[in-house]
């Protein structure tokens, strides 16, 4: 038969209110007492019912994750798989769950329908845009919010993200420090369009820095023909630049495997760099210099932030800008004939 509160409370010697209370608390065991109910409890592998914990508690272990993307761009983009990933490690730690949630065209309605059918101690939005009215909801709700790699300013919420014009800023330096005069980016079209324009407007004002005239910018998806195309339509051109920064990996792999597959030496003609290095092992098979975002540290910073307000019982603004770190690897070098 299944061991109770009760069967536990007996052994122990202890009332059913004193093992509720030391299998629902959490932090550091400070009386023997409570460690030996403990030790009842891991004796048996009782675990306590969620529900039932959550009535003492308030907190449910649970963390909504909504994406503004459909399902396609889920699992087209490495960047949002591996914050999927690093969410629900880091919640495991809690003992906690993740509620994935496709929030692409989800009105205030939808969202309050959402809200009122789960039950979250805290939601991460990712790609997050026109959020006035939601982040009202939220607010309403007392339920603490984090904008996830979107740096959206709202009283009373987090704001965690990656520094990313400081990325771009350190791949253009890097390529200009070789030698590269012609430096093109690859921007991804269908990505948020506050990061796109950031990313672009970095990329020219750091080209603009290096006194380089040569400023382009190439629109193109994450899909390998969508990649191809826009380089048939660049290199048609006769236009062709001596590297490549591209505002993902998915977006430098591509246009590595165009070049080379075109008799183009990468980095001898042209030198790559990317966005990201999530997938690390891929990275280091096209051998991809690129922008290591610090995803683990940002997924962590979100759950602290969560549940500091549940702890707390209030809401409170936060605001964290992550410097990434540029890794350097064989695809980009030296511009032929830089010295």
């Amino acid at each position: 038969m299944r061991v109770t509160l009760k069967d536990i409370a007996q052994e122990a010697g202890v009332s059913v209110s004193m093992v509720s209370y030391v299998l629902n608390k959490s932090g550091r065991l400070t009386k023997e007492k409570h460690k030996q109910i403990m030790e009842i409890a891991n004796k048996y592998n009782y675990v306590p019912d969620a529900n039932a914990k959550s009535l003492v508690t308030g907190v449910t272990n649970n963390v909504g994750f909504m994406i503004n993307k459909d399902r396609e761009a889920l699992f087209q983009q490495p960047f949002i798989m591996q914050c999927i990933g690093e969410l629900s490690g880091c919640l495991r730690e809690y003992s906690g769950w993740l509620s994935l949630c496709m929030a692409q065209n989800m009105d205030a309605g939808e969202l309050r329908h959402y809200l009122a059918n789960a039950n979250f101690d805290g939601i991460v939005f990712m790609f997050a845009t026109e959020q006035e009215e939601k982040v009202k909801l939220l607010k309403d709700r007392k339920i603490p919010c984090v904008f996830l790699d979107s740096g959206i300013m709202e009283d009373d919420i987090a704001n965690i993200y990656c520094n990313d014009e400081l990325g771009i800023r350190m791949e253009v330096d890097h390529l200009a420090a070789m030698g590269h005069k012609k430096i093109l980016f690859l921007a991804a079209k269908d990505t948020h369009p506050a990061f796109d324009d950031l990313r672009r407007n970095a990329y020219e004002k750091a080209v603009r820095a290096h006194g380089l005239s040569y400023q382009k910018a190439v629109y193109t998806g994450y899909d390998r023909s969508d990649i191809y195309k826009a380089l048939d339509r660049l290199m048609g051109g006769g236009d062709c630049p001596t590297a490549m920064v591209a505002a993902s990996d998915k977006i430098a792999w591509g246009a590595i495997d165009y070049l080379k597959e075109h008799g183009m030496r990468v980095p001898g003609d042209i030198s790559v760099a990317g966005f990201d290095d999530v997938d690390m092992s891929r990275n280091e098979e096209y051998g991809l210099t690129t922008v290591r975002q610090p995803v683990h540290e940002m997924i962590v910073d979100c759950v602290n932030y969560i549940y500091e307000c549940q702890e707390s019982g209030e809401l409170k603004p936060y605001y964290r800008k992550w410097d990434p770190s540029l890794i350097v690897r064989s695809s980009t070098g030296k511009a032929s004939g830089a010295v």
